[in-house]
């Protein structure tokens, strides 16, 4: 038979019978014994039916087994001492053990606790000493261990040759930094020097109280000899010095002086073919060595530019050990120099576009286009 749920009417009576207050007055508390079994016959007690995973009636769900762990009924917790516990009872074991000797001996206690052994606690380092922990040797110096301190336990081992080869690797990309750093330097000198020249404007700006942007001022373009021509004496001794120069009798003067010294240039015939021998000389000898530029430029053999860079750098080495401080500065101003002409740009105008515009203008342009 299905069981069916409460009904409403019923179920408000019962719950308002058990929650009736039990103070309430003499006449709520007559109640007849029949209205008292009426009421219980109504109540209605719900029974829970089981879920559906449980009643295993359809095979919706999967079966899951049940991992719970039971203890035996016989079980007890162990009662573990603690590390305080145990050196609490060393303490009263020693005590407990002075005081029998004190008993017997009749000696004080301060007598028995010098035989108690102290713990010396000695701390040791936890790796032994290597290249990977180094002692205090090491450590006694400036503090720094190189590459090649860590390089000399594996001489002679099969990596140590391409351990060298990545060190070297290292070392020319700190050479690379080295050059950075100097381009670094080259850049901001001629920056600050480029800035300084504006620095009196910015300042004249600064201290103005209105500034013009759009006055077109024509400096024109000045030489020596239109400012010399512009010239009046104003002083009395400039006066007087332009008085004795614009002289005739001195103006007659310089033009005989001239006029002696183009005597004097005359030179004679031997001269002239001493002089024309030397020239031609001198000719002979720089279409020899403009010949044989050629001749070395046209030259492609490997070889012979890699004995001839071979032939530089001995003699560069030799020079470096007769004098090395001379040497290291003579390849670091070479350096600098040259990382100020790529900074600089020094052949920036020799394009085809680059003369054109320093010739005709940037704003210049031809028909149709």
């Amino acid at each position: 038979m299905r069981t069916k749920g409460p009904r409403l009417p019923t179920m408000r009576k019962g719950l308002d019978f058990l929650n009736s207050n039990p103070s309430n007055s003499d006449e709520e508390e007559e109640i007849d014994s029949d209205e008292d079994e009426i009421h219980r016959g109504d109540l209605y007690e719900y029974e829970e039916g089981l879920p559906e995973e449980e009643s295993k009636k359809n095979r919706r769900y999967d079966p899951v087994e049940n991992f719970e762990y039971e203890l035996p009924e016989q079980f007890e917790d162990e009662n573990v001492p603690s590390d305080e516990e145990d050196e609490h009872d060393e303490v009263e074991d020693n005590g407990r053990h002075a005081r029998l000797l004190h008993g017997i001996t009749g000696m004080p206690k301060e007598a028995f606790e010098g035989n108690k052994r102290k713990s010396n606690f000695v701390i040791s380092e936890a790796y032994p000493e290597s290249e990977y922990n180094p002692s205090i040797d090491v450590l006694a110096g400036d503090g720094r261990i190189t590459i090649q301190d860590l390089l000399d336990p594996l001489h002679g081992k099969p990596g140590y040759s391409k351990l060298r080869k990545r060190m070297q690797h290292l070392e020319k990309n700190s050479l690379a930094l080295e050059q950075e750093k100097v381009e670094r330097k080259v850049v901001y000198g001629k920056t600050k020097k480029d800035i300084t020249k504006w620095e009196p404007l910015v300042k004249r700006n600064r201290k103005a109280p209105t500034i013009y942007f759009n006055e077109d001022v024509d400096l024109g373009f000045s030489t020596v000899g239109a400012i010399a021509a512009e010239f009046e004496p104003r002083t009395d001794f400039e006066k007087k010095i332009a008085s004795l120069v614009q002289n005739d009798k001195v103006l007659e003067a310089h033009k005989n002086d001239g006029a002696k010294l183009l005597e004097l240039n005359k030179v004679s015939d031997e001269d002239v073919k001493d002089q024309q021998n030397r020239l031609a000389k001198m000719r002979s000898l720089l279409f020899r060595h403009e010949m044989k530029a050629k001749h070395i430029k046209k030259i492609k053999s490997k070889t012979y530019y890699r004995l001839l860079k071979k032939d530089r750098m001995k003699s560069a080495s030799a020079e470096m050990l007769m004098d090395p401080e001379a040497a290291k500065e003579q390849a670091m101003k070479q350096e600098f120099r040259r990382a100020e002409e790529r900074m600089t740009l020094k052949h920036k105008n020799t394009s085809k576009w680059a003369k054109r515009i320093l010739k005709r203008g940037l704003n210049a342009q031809d028909e149709g286009t």
